[in-house]
């Protein structure tokens, strides 16, 4: 089953922000050359991503409804008159995005919320199901629709074969949240390799009682987990390097009479 998170893998939402990316980037390009080093600079265009593309919709879309909206209502700026004509000459061609501006606003609600509930459930067998019924409500265009049912499309196919009652993790960020933990834990050791510690990151992900922990401590004896240590993790890196190095604690000696003198 592929866990991976439904945000990365939105094919239909990184083509519908691509084609948007592809039609605002070369207007805000010149928008941000034009008012980079004038009085106008407080308008610039945010920068973009030059990878993962369609991550630059919400931010373009934000920016773009801002200024949009100063263009309506200019105001001038304590101790600075804004040149109105100038301002239009600038940004005027921002005005022809109007409509498509609130179009495309609706495409990163709908991700959100997609990625929200997927974060909170993770894949089952009702899940494309209750994440339509939750999308929507928000669907208001075209590409909001067709952005909707591609996400559908892809939950349903992520929770297919799912076992009742065994919803699947539909993000790693659980995963890298549990190694971060672990790596804490673990503290100065993580450069050492694998050590008991590991044991930690079933205890982490449980509710843990006194209950709980008496049974735990009854059913595993620390003895019994001192030897699965050693059967499966073996000798951590400095455990390797004392062994090693403590019959050889009159090496240095012996190579400081030995060496040359030039």
């Amino acid at each position: 089953m592929d866990a991976t998170p439904v945000a990365g893998h939105q094919f239909s939402a990184a083509l519908i922000a691509l084609f948007t990316d592809l039609v605002l980037k070369a207007a805000t390009n010149r928008a941000k050359l034009q008012t980079t080093l004038t009085e106008l600079a407080f308008l610039v265009p945010p920068s973009l991503r030059t990878k993962a593309r369609y991550m630059n919709l919400d931010t373009l879309v934000a920016w773009g409804t801002r200024a949009l909206a100063y263009l309506d209502d200019p105001r001038d700026l304590p101790g600075q008159t804004i040149d109105r004509k100038r301002l239009q000459q600038k940004l005027g061609w921002l005005a022809e995005y109007r409509s498509a501006l609130v179009a495309w606003a609706e495409l990163p609600a709908i991700t959100q919320r997609a990625v929200s509930y997927v974060r909170r459930t993770g894949y089952h067998r009702r899940a494309a199901t209750e994440l339509k019924r939750r999308l929507l409500p928000l669907v208001r265009t075209p590409g909001g629709d067709r952005l909707q049912a591609g996400i559908v499309t892809f939950v349903r196919e992520q929770s297919r074969g799912v076992k009742k009652g065994r919803p699947v993790l539909g993000t790693s960020e659980i995963l890298e949240s549990l190694l971060g933990k672990y790596k804490r834990i673990q503290g100065t050791h993580s450069k050492g390799g694998m050590t008991g510690s590991l044991l930690n990151i079933g205890a982490a992900v449980l509710r843990k009682t006194s209950d709980t922990i008496q049974k735990a401590l009854a059913a595993v004896p620390v003895a019994a987990a001192g030897k699965w240590i050693r059967d499966n993790l073996g000798l951590t890196i400095p455990a390797q390097q004392a062994l090693a190095f403590q019959g050889n604690k009159t090496c240095r000696k012996n190579q400081l009479l030995i060496t040359p003198s030039f």
